[in-house]
């Protein structure tokens, strides 16, 4: 079963930054400039932290990973130009 997390960073390269936001993608979609919405099980989820762990510079570098219950993406809104949603994402694969 997969989950939804919100992942957020704040990274101080550009080069980082770029490796990031292309590791990110690979397994979701990105809602705002640095915050994309992912949706994986547990396994997946630790791959991705794996991966985003190999990039980042622990001293200059932050990433957040939120879950969200599916409550709480029930009640999702939004002000202004619509969002993407993973619904309409086209579909890809990790690999």
């Amino acid at each position: 079963m997969d989950d939804t997390y919100l992942v957020l960073y704040d990274i101080a390269d550009s080069k980082r930054l770029a490796r990031a936001a292309a590791i990110v993608l690979d397994y979701g979609i990105r809602v705002q400039k640095s915050v994309y919405e992912v949706h994986c099980n547990r396994h997946t989820l630790a791959v991705l932290q794996q991966r985003l762990a190999q990039v980042i510079e622990p001293e200059a570098d932050g990433v957040k990973i939120v879950p969200l219950c599916a409550s709480c993406q029930a009640r999702k809104m939004s002000v202004g130009a619509p969002l993407p949603d993973m619904a309409e994402a086209a579909p890809w694969v990790v690999i």
